[in-house]
């Protein structure tokens, strides 16, 4: 785990996403930008015809180590 996370919302207004777009390692940083999607049913939850999606961006050092997770989800029915 990282020692940060930081967990946004997929708003209709599109602020957690571009929040996160914005968040770049400094310039003469060490670490590299990795991002990924998610889709996750909701329904061993009890939760029918919903699903989570969402992205997940990883700051990470030299070694493979994530220093920074920065998670946008939206919860779709």
């Amino acid at each position: 785990m990282a020692p940060t996370a930081i967990v946004l919302v997929r708003d209709a207004d599109g602020f957690g996403p571009t929040i996160a777009e914005a968040l770049l390692p400094s310039p003469n940083s060490n670490l590299t930008r990795e991002s990924s999607s998610f889709e996750l049913s909701l329904e061993k939850y009890d939760v029918k015809d919903s699903k989570a999606s969402g992205d997940l961006i990883q700051f990470l050092d030299p070694s493979g180590s994530p220093q920074l997770i920065c998670n946008i989800y939206l919860i779709l029915s």
